[in-house]
């Protein structure tokens, strides 16, 4: 029974790592996107949401039912109850990455993607990118070191979020649409609230390791 159990907690976990995978692939599949916008493979990742909502759902349903046939104590208890919220956390990269694909939709339709805004956000959303691949490695090895490193990176995506507030007239198109601030705007957003989301994985990682909680920004 506790070998199968082992089993089956060894199972979650990969059916988490494989919901950060698609995350990631979802992720930068978006960034290529912008720099070259296709309709096609805009719908392609819209539609990979639903995969990964789904990807969510059986990690859920799977944690429920080893809670209620294995009873799992202590240890093995917290071990389920953070995978299950990162879980969470995960699904809600997946909608920002969703919301960044339709805000990139709309820029599109306008005409107005800019090489030069295209570039300031591309940075803010490989430096997102690496966060939240820093937070699957974290969870993979259960290393508070690399937990420890999440914040930091995290301040150079807020202080890349905080300058791109402050240039984004300077680089607007000649012809300024409300629209148009409003959509970078949110992108820029949606990248901030992702690494924020990487940095929530890298508390639940380290509830895992030492049973305590603690903010780590």
């Amino acid at each position: 029974m506790r070998e199968q159990f082992k089993e089956d907690l060894k199972k979650l976990k990969n059916s988490v790592l494989d919901v950060f995978d698609s995350v990631i692939v979802q992720f930068e599949d978006t960034l290529k996107l912008m720099d070259s916008f296709s309709e096609e493979d805009a719908e392609r990742i819209l539609r990979g949401d639903d995969v990964i909502d789904k990807k969510v759902l059986d990690v859920e349903e799977a944690g429920i039912q080893l809670v209620a046939t294995q009873f799992p104590v202590a240890r093995d208890l917290r071990f389920i109850h953070s995978m299950l919220i990162i879980n969470i956390h995960l699904e809600r990269i997946g909608d920002l990455i969703y919301n960044t694909v339709k805000a990139l939709n709309r820029l599109n339709k306008m005409g107005y993607l800019t090489d030069e805004a295209k570039e300031s956000l591309k940075k803010m959303g490989l430096s997102t990118l690496k966060i939240i691949k820093k937070s699957r490695n974290a969870f993979d090895s259960l290393d508070a070191r690399v937990v420890e490193e999440l914040p930091v990176l995290d301040e150079e995506v807020d202080e890349m979020f905080k300058n791109f507030l402050k240039d984004i007239q300077r680089i607007s198109p000649s012809l300024k649409e409300p629209e148009w601030y409003l959509s970078f705007a949110l992108i820029a957003r949606y990248f901030e609230r992702a690494a924020d989301q990487a940095v929530d994985v890298g508390e639940r990682v380290l509830f895992m390791i030492t049973g305590k909680f603690a903010e780590i920004d």
